[in-house]
């Protein structure tokens, strides 16, 4: 292999190994997101609390609450982002596949081929670097042509930046997180405002309910809700439920208000 030849190998392996940079940068950004989004539901799973309106749950089926504080526009965020990721064909994963195996391994030989034979001729090039040299001539030509770096390029996250999301756009599509909630039924948003006097206005029913016979029935509504209250974030601002069958969020929101007017 002459100098000429060499320099040329050289601009090869350069351009092969900004593809296999790339590609190692878009697929750490990717798995990240994955993992944040992963990280987000388990958070947002632990804040779910099921509320029984008639206190048994034999008997009916839970609405499924979940409140949501203003940091919480970051686990949303999370979700957003893993939604938006852009899909990787079977077409594009198979251009792909080669530059986390054979290509590094190609490009470690073919290094040695364009650092030359040594000085005075006296070291002569190993089979595999010439073996490895003519790979990444080859995969160079074809990946230019097939447009790696185009495809790289094309599903690669985006920029955590470019994804805002509010509390109120929670249950957006483009969010995720219906898709998670609507096995618990039809998840609708609520502003946390209804649950404010929530707690304070149970331990006062349960503190001045305390004589006769109709003492379980006067704390049955308290003993329903008292989960939502001790389970919804102090600083809840809106709040996911999700409707069982044959129930309507309506429902439930006539028992908080009249526990709490009561």
């Amino acid at each position: 292999m002459d100098k000429r030849e060499r320099l040329r190998l050289g601009l090869m392996i350069d351009r092969v190994q900004e593809w296999v940079t790339k590609y190692s940068q878009v697929t750490g950004v990717r798995d990240a997101v994955k993992d944040a989004a992963q990280l987000a539901v388990k958070t947002l799973r632990k804040r779910e609390v099921s509320v029984w309106l008639d206190g048994c749950e034999d008997e009916s089926a839970p609405f499924m609450v979940l409140g949501l504080e203003p940091g919480d526009t970051k686990l949303l965020t999370a979700l957003a982002r893993y939604v938006r990721l852009p899909a990787i064909s079977d077409d594009d994963a198979a251009l792909l596949q080669q530059l986390t195996g054979e290509v590094p391994d190609a490009l470690r030989d073919a290094r040695r081929a364009a650092d030359g034979p040594g000085v005075f001729g006296r070291k002569q090039l190993d089979e595999d670097a010439l073996d490895g040299a003519e790979f990444i001539f080859e995969y160079g030509q074809w990946g230019q042509g097939e447009g790696l770096a185009e495809v790289i390029a094309k599903i690669a996250a985006p920029p955590a930046d470019e994804v805002k999301v509010t509390l109120e756009q929670a249950l957006d599509p483009s969010v995720g997180l219906v898709a998670l909630l609507v096995k618990h039924g039809t998840p609708e948003l609520v502003a946390g405002s209804v649950f404010a006097d929530l707690p304070e206005a149970l331990a006062g029913l349960r503190a001045n309910t305390s004589y006769g016979e109709s003492i379980d029935g006067a704390l049955a509504p308290v003993e329903a809700l008292e989960p939502l209250a001790s389970g919804l974030p102090a600083g809840v601002e809106q709040v996911i439920i999700c409707s069982p069958a044959g129930k309507k969020v309506a429902e439930l929101l006539a028992q908080v208000t009249a526990v709490t007017a009561g």
